[in-house]
């Protein structure tokens, strides 16, 4: 794409296919030219994404009469593209969505088509969408995202995960532009899993200026090389695309100490929070009693400090955990109406995803037999817990 010029005309042009991160970070930056004409820039740049599918090369999909049977596909969907060496009984695990000698760039693309498609039939109902180890790029998320989960009948998607799909700058973008711009489409989708991707402090700028023109209401960030921006365009994503946010998971990020200290000062003005997760996040040792101030001066009703070693005092601990249970008496425990809100009504969201991963629970909504895990419904995912 030209940078310069007529940049909604750019935009026109713009081919996913080739679609940088650099490009994304420049459309989004407050310091671009065509700054005071951003609006303009993403209502362009959604009415190229949404019509991208239709231009893409490889999106001839194909009907998987095998899928219709497939439990993979009907409640929750658990998409695990993860591979493991196959020395266990064959008999314990679900074959690989993609065989793996098969696997290479065509087969996915591929894969991805057919996807967007079995959620356009009408048989097709899921509330919760997970991917994980597959590259979401943004041509394949235009065509995940405008010819499937928005093309979906039912609109009971409520959770999007994408976990370690090496979403960056311009996925994002594509991403929070089509949720944007579609949220009375699907308005109860709140839930977004971005964790163990590629997104860092260049995000910045996109997610305070797009996160909270969404429905996204519980927000991971967890795994992800964000941090090291600039103050303000942190204070930004803090204060204005976090405003809404009912939970934000920032843990193993790489958050700077000047990015802690403005999280700390931010935390009683942000009043919709109510779960914070910090894990593995370096806290200052001079800031600990703050960062206690500001969550006993906050609506959080939960807060995960984990490997903070200026936070792992059992009575610093136990002022958290009082200030979480003064909020949590406040709290209105049928504010969540969500069909996933069993994940949540413990404190996070994401803390009962996660274990998710490893337990598997009988639920009236998902065809998983009891005796299979999420994540391993590939090879040879479905691995006894004392094998792993």
């Amino acid at each position: 794409m030209e940078m310069g010029g007529d940049i909604v005309g750019n935009i026109m042009m713009l081919e996913l296919e080739t679609f940088s991160d650099e490009e994304a970070v420049y459309l989004t930056s407050p310091d671009a030219p065509h700054s005071h004409i951003v609006d303009e820039v993403v209502e362009a740049l959604f009415e190229n994404v949404c019509t991208a599918p239709r231009r893409c090369s490889w999106n001839t999909p194909s009907v998987r009469p095998e899928w219709k049977e497939e439990f993979r596909f009907a409640g929750e969907w658990w998409l695990s593209m993860r591979v493991l060496p196959a020395t266990v009984n064959p008999n314990e695990y679900h074959p690989p969505l993609i065989p793996f000698l098969l696997r290479n760039v065509q087969t996915e693309n591929q894969f991805i088509a057919d996807l967007a498609l079995h959620m356009r039939q009408r048989s097709s109902v899921l509330s919760l969408l997970h991917m994980d180890h597959i590259s979401i790029t943004p041509d394949r998320a235009s065509v995940l995202l405008f010819e499937g989960i928005l093309r979906n009948e039912a609109q009971n998607l409520e959770c999007l995960s994408l976990s370690f799909c090496e979403v960056g700058a311009a996925t994002l973008l594509l991403i929070l532009c089509g949720l944007n711009q579609c949220r009375s489409i699907q308005p109860q989708l709140r839930y977004l899993n971005l964790s163990y991707n590629w997104i860092d402090a260049s995000c910045s700028n996109m997610m305070a200026m797009l996160l909270e023109r969404t429905s996204i209401r519980r927000l991971s960030l967890h795994g992800n090389r964000f941090g090291g921006s600039d103050i303000t365009s942190f204070y930004d994503f803090l204060l204005q695309g976090c405003s809404l946010l009912e939970e934000l998971d920032l843990s193993y990020t790489a958050l700077t100490c000047a990015e802690v200290c403005a999280l700390i000062s931010c935390l009683p003005r942000m009043r919709n929070l109510e779960v914070l997760l910090l894990d593995g996040v370096e806290v200052p040792d001079n800031k600990a009693a703050a960062l206690s101030t500001a969550i006993r001066k906050s609506n959080l009703i939960h807060v995960s400090l984990k490997g903070i070693i200026a936070c792992n005092g059992e009575a610093y601990l136990h002022r958290i955990h009082k200030a979480c249970q003064r909020n949590r008496a406040a709290r209105d425990f049928l504010k969540d109406r969500s069909t996933l809100r069993y994940f949540s009504e413990g404190g996070s969201f994401f803390e009962a995803f996660a274990r998710r991963t490893c337990e598997m629970q009988r639920l009236d909504d998902r065809a998983l037999p009891v005796t299979y895990r999420p994540f391993v419904t590939n090879d040879p995912s479905l691995l006894p817990a004392k094998n792993l």
